[in-house]
């Protein structure tokens, strides 16, 4: 087996590794990485109204999936959703005081987070890796 072939190994043994490092992290805050994602994609649109289908779309997951993170959260009392104003057949997800009160810390870990995935790297190849991400996602999902 070349190197070559072996890509899309070291891709998931980053992402299992990596997930694993930020649930570390986040067992403080009583959440999963996935949650936080969930919780920080939030946090930086707060100037918008949010739905689920936002979230779907804007992860790539299933409604079921979703439906699970967000029953998972509103559990915790992370976040609420509310019968939506400006039409009463949706629910804007909304983030709770918990939530808003831990903002400042949760940014910490992710800034810790990203710097767990870079550390030793020069801009250059900062760059250059997200140039090359950013191609292999496209040929996965042409």
């Amino acid at each position: 087996m070349t190197k070559y072939s072996k890509m899309g190994i070291y891709l998931k043994r980053i992402d299992i590794a990596f997930d694993g490092r930020c649930n570390k992290m986040l067992k403080e805050v009583d959440m999963t990485h996935t949650q936080f994602k969930i919780l920080m994609y939030m946090l930086n649109n707060q100037e918008k109204a949010m739905y689920q289908k936002d979230l779907e779309t804007y992860f790539d997951l299933s409604n079921p999936t979703i439906t699970g993170i967000l029953n998972r959260l509103e559990k915790k009392q992370f976040l609420k959703r509310v019968v939506s104003q400006e039409d009463a057949r949706y629910r804007t997800i909304v983030l709770c005081p918990k939530t808003l009160k831990l903002e400042k810390k949760l940014k910490e870990i992710a800034h810790d987070m990203e710097q767990s995935l870079i550390h030793g790297l020069s801009k250059e190849e900062i760059n250059q890796a997200f140039v090359l991400l950013e191609k292999m996602l496209n040929n996965v999902t042409k």
